[in-house]
This record gives structure tokens, C-alpha cells and sequence, in this order.
């Protein structure tokens, strides 16, 4: 390779490099949660529902994701924390209730759907008792436009459930979209220093020639 191939090829090369760091792409991870623990216009701190008269309600994303500037949701989770629940149980999950003359099934069975669609069983088709369990979510319910309906069912064999629900978390992570730091093309000059030296080392086999 002749001096001017190899100077050609270092300045190339030294634009190139010098372009990758300047058009260097940035992402960010980061998470978000939206609660809801007050529940109708009286703002009770829980909330009832039964087999005959689920629970509705709707979280929103939009003031934690910025689904607009491109962000979009990588993992979600559905944290429902039930309170209230009847433990006193006789046998069989009858209990007495009211004046004890009445035998009930306080036996509860929830049931959450999103969207009208997808019913999951909560706590695999268990029981649920007093405390919170986590239901795994579909990313593409939140992306679509960062809304999540909710509608919360509870059921037992003698269709007398009932559950008291303290509150609803959507929490996970999203991510920032990888952009350009400079959205421009890259054409940095050569540094002062460097276009002199290659320069120099020209006019060097110039002058050699003439000796």
C-alpha cells in the first residue's frame, strides 16, 4: 500500500469512528405504577362486589408512560389486594352469618377480565384471602392506548359471594425508544492537528523526490 492509500484509509477511518460516537442511539429503562385505592364519589378506602354486581373500573397509564413520544409498556402486573374476608369457617367453607340460623358459603372465587376479554382465574382458581395477588398482563391491552378496563367477578357454589377489593396496582416497566442524540448525518472534519500532520507527511515524499 502506497503513503496516499495509507493516508486515505486513516482519515476514512478516523471519520467513520468519530461519526459512530456522535450518532450514538440512547434508551432508557424505567418503571411506573398506577394505584387505585379510593374507590366512588364517597372515596371509601375499600370496595364491595358480589356474584350478581362485579366491579368495574378502568386504570390509566398515560400520566406514566409517555405512550405519545413513543414510549411503550415491556411488562405489566395486576396487583389485586382484597381485605374484609370471612374466615370463620365451619366446615365444608359453610359459616354462620347474620343471627346464626343462617348457614353461608363465605367461600370466595374471583374472576378478573380486561377489556371484556381474557377472564383469568385470580390466584390460580384458589380461594382468595385477606392480601394481594399478582395477575401477569398482556403488554398489548396497555400499548394499544394506555388504558386498562378492569371488571373484578367473585363466585361460589351457592351464588353467595362476596369480596371487598382495597385496592387495584398496575405496575411494570416500559421503555424509551432508541434516537439519535444528533438526528443529523455525522460529517465531522478532520481535527486540525490530524489533517496537518497527514499534510505534512505529503509534502515530506514530495520533497524527497527532489533529492
Amino acid at each position: 500500500m502506497t503513503k496516499k492509500h495509507m493516508i486515505a484509509s486513516i482519515t476514512a477511518a478516523f471519520v467513520v469512528c468519530v461519526a459512530c460516537l456522535t450518532n450514538s442511539a440512547s434508551a432508557g429503562m424505567y418503571t411506573f405504577a398506577d394505584t387505585i385505592d379510593t374507590w366512588g364519589w364517597l372515596e371509601t378506602d375499600a370496595v364491595r362486589f358480589t356474584q350478581s354486581s362485579p366491579l368495574h373500573y378502568t386504570h390509566d397509564l398515560n400520566q406514566e408512560v409517555n405512550f405519545a413520544a413513543g414510549d411503550r409498556v415491556t411488562e405489566a402486573y395486576l396487583e389485586l389486594d382484597f381485605t374484609n374476608d370471612a374466615t370463620e369457617d365451619l366446615g365444608g367453607g359453610d359459616t354462620y352469618k347474620l343471627t346464626g340460623l343462617l348457614k353461608w358459603d363465605n367461600r370466595e372465587y374471583a374472576t378478573v377480565g380486561f377489556d371484556g376479554l381474557a377472564w383469568v382465574e385470580v390466584a390460580s382458581g384458589a380461594e382468595i384471602d385477606d392480601g394481594a395477588y399478582s395477575v401477569v398482563l398482556d403488554i398489548d391491552w396497555l400499548n394499544d392506548n394506555g388504558l386498562l378496563d378492569v371488571t373484578l367477578t367473585v363466585h361460589n357454589s351457592r351464588s353467595s359471594a362476596d369480596a371487598w377489593l382495597d385496592h387495584s396496582k398496575l405496575y411494570g416497566t416500559a421503555m424509551t425508544p432508541q434516537i439519535p442524540d444528533d438526528p443529523t448525518p455525522a460529517v465531522v472534519p478532520v481535527p486540525g492537528a490530524l489533517l496537518l500532520g497527514l499534510l505534512g507527511l505529503a509534502t515530506t515524499r514530495k520533497l524527497r523526490r527532489f533529492f
